[in-house]
């Protein structure tokens, strides 16, 4: 089966949070009256990514087409990220103003797997208006159907993206409190899984191999976790680094400046390792609407 690398994000998203993308498809499969068959998600170097198979993305731009040909439809996913989102605002609010501190380490857990849920049904919302939904609906061009997909994508920015981002960093904040606790650093507390966090069940060796290399792969809903070796294979054919020597794409904000640029693809962007010169505050992630696919 062919994948196709469908995003990719820089913000180091590792298994806690991975788990949840692999899934963030539930909603729209219900929705939309179709089976997402196959994917993966491939972790390395701080990059988390997509991959989608091509046999799925056909069949999103057809269930796609189907769906938000209806004008009821659009309406309706534009009530469900206002909800979704109005709901996140008052829990991520209410985790700000605790003393999280005094908690017990059951109300910690409790809590901390409450913001993953939020976060989870935050995707859940966002991947309604994922590119390919639409595909079809842009190349048919029929009148009416631009001021749809504006509004569409106004409220997959401003509810569902800065929503999930805004939980993440909630979620974060009681990670690393459960990371004090217990002895371990927030990345191997991330690199658990939903499960393994719920049940306490801590494996430094498991943590530890997956804080640098994992891949999660999901057939029909099932889920598989592989390291080491087993996730290497993935990082030669889906990670090879081919030669670049110019970049094209759309402006978004017309000018001119003059300065020093550097431009890096994100296989060979390492936060830890970034080029001679260049500061961390001096990034700045670019992500193409169309596919979706998240680059710095």
């Amino acid at each position: 089966m062919k994948y196709i690398r469908y995003w990719e994000d820089l913000s180091r998203e590792r298994l806690i949070f991975a788990e949840q993308d692999a899934h963030s498809y539930e909603l729209v499969q219900k929705l939309f009256g179709y089976t997402k068959e196959s994917s993966f998600y491939l972790y390395h170097k701080g990059a988390l990514g997509g991959y989608f198979s091509e046999r799925d993305l056909e069949v999103e731009r057809r269930v796609g087409y189907a769906f938000y040909s209806v004008p009821e439809n659009a309406e309706r996913v534009i009530t469900l990220k206002r909800e979704k989102r109005a709901a996140l605002d008052a829990f991520v609010s209410s985790v700000e103003h605790a003393d999280i501190s005094t908690l017990s380490d059951v109300a910690l857990r409790d809590l901390t797997l409450e913001s993953i849920r939020h976060y989870y049904e935050m995707l859940n919302a966002h991947v309604l208006t994922q590119p390919q939904f639409f595909e079809l609906l842009e190349a048919e061009g029929k009148a009416g159907e631009e001021e749809m997909l504006k509004k569409l994508a106004s409220t997959r920015f401003e509810y569902t993206r800065k929503g999930f981002m805004l939980v993440m960093e909630s979620a974060r904040r009681l990670l690393r409190e459960f990371a004090r606790r217990n002895g371990l650093c927030l990345e191997e507390v991330e690199s658990m899984t939903n499960e393994e966090f719920r049940l306490g069940r801590i494996n430094g060796a498991d943590l530890r191999g997956r804080m640098e290399t994992f891949v999660l792969l999901l057939e029909r809903g099932a889920q598989t976790i592989l390291t080491g070796r087993d996730a290497d294979v993935y990082v030669r054919e889906y990670k090879t680094i081919a030669p670049v020597d110019s970049v094209r794409g759309v402006v978004g904000n017309k000018g001119y400046a003059k300065g020093r640029a550097f431009v890096i693809k994100n296989e060979e962007f390492d936060y830890d390792n970034l080029p001679k010169g260049m500061e961390r505050h001096d990034t700045h992630r670019a992500e193409r609407v169309a596919g979706a696919r998240r680059a710095l």
